[in-house]
């Protein structure tokens, strides 16, 4: 059976939602649970940026404003009234050389070893920000990590 946008209840089962009432974070990798209920991750993989996309921020790694550094970070992550929002914020340019020349502190959040699914409907509601040096995206990424396949 087909699954229909406009008749979700009666062609599709909710298998993951995020009303965004508290941020929970979960380091998947360990299991240990760094907040509350698991539900995200927002470690971006060996590094804090992804340079290949000309981004110009460094992803902050805890919603505690942790970077895995000594830095101490701006914490991008704030839940009020059923949002998240993700703020980038101008990095200091003393800590700049720790954030791989970075001009700015950013966060991200990922389901990665949470929750995947490869079939099925995928709906985000998000007020995204364009801008130079922006990546703001909804990635549908595959589980084992490597890339190209991925849906924009």
């Amino acid at each position: 059976m087909a699954i229909d946008p406009n008749n979700l209840s009666a062609t599709a089962a909710l298998t993951f939602s995020e009303e965004f009432n508290a941020f929970d974070i979960w380091n998947g990798t360990t299991g240990l649970d760094t907040i509350g209920a698991p539900q995200w991750s927002t470690k971006i993989r060996a590094t804090g940026t992804l340079p290949y996309n000309d981004e110009s921020q460094y992803y902050v790694a805890g919603a505690d404003g942790s970077a895995g550094a000594a830095n101490s970070l701006p914490n991008p992550f704030h839940v009020a009234e059923g949002a998240l929002t993700i703020s980038a914020t101008p990095a200091n340019p003393s800590i700049q050389g720790s954030l791989e020349g970075q001009t700015y502190t950013s966060g991200m959040i990922n389901t990665y070893h949470e929750f995947s699914q490869t079939y099925g409907y995928f709906e985000m509601r998000a007020e995204l920000p364009d801008g130079h040096g922006l990546w703001p995206a909804f990635w549908m990424l595959p589980e084992d990590g490597s890339w190209p396949p991925e849906l924009d």
